[in-house]
């Protein structure tokens, strides 16, 4: 049963992010992309010997691609994403995990993230996640990390919608 027509909806969210990039504080985000953004592909273009400041100098010339995004909250303050790691899997995550279980019993299912082409999170190592799941068990909590299936051709939880929503909106 369909509501409202999805166009209205699309509208809006056009409309949305129109008035945000309309808005960006553009001194604010280079500082942040200063920071932040990883080194794509860097490749040598050539180079050639200059005289720089009466000095003998050989210039090398590259192509330089960047990737990167910025998120940030309703009320417009930056979040790290997960290029960073540590979004909610560092050991202090899992510490504060425990004290807020700490009075009910339960058992955690671990779920790392399933990385896909249009997101920049990034699945915790191997070792975060066995860390995390560590100090859950030494808690003495019942936790298991959930094993994914169908990641290696990308039909593991998150990617097949992700693979979806890409597809309606094109």
């Amino acid at each position: 049963m369909k509501l409202t027509d999805p166009g209205i909806i699309q509208e809006g969210e056009k409309d949305l992010i129109d008035a945000i990039k309309d808005d960006l504080d553009l001194d604010a985000i280079n500082e942040v992309i200063k920071d932040k953004l990883k080194v794509k592909n860097l490749e040598s273009k050539g180079g050639k010997i200059i005289v720089h400041n009466n000095k003998i100098a050989f210039k090398l010339d590259f192509e330089l691609s960047l990737n990167g995004s910025l998120m940030f909250d309703r009320d417009g303050n930056y979040i790290p994403d997960s290029h960073d790691d540590g979004i909610n899997d560092t050991e202090d995550d899992a510490k504060r995990l425990c004290k807020m279980l700490a009075p009910i019993k339960a058992k955690i299912n671990l779920i790392p993230f399933n990385e896909h082409d249009h997101t920049t999170f990034k699945k915790p190592s191997k070792e975060r996640i066995s860390k995390f799941l560590q100090i859950l068990l030494d808690e003495n909590f019942t936790a298991i990390i959930r094993k994914s299936k169908g990641e290696d051709i990308s039909a593991a939880c998150g990617q097949l919608k992700a693979k979806l929503l890409i597809k309606n909106n094109n």
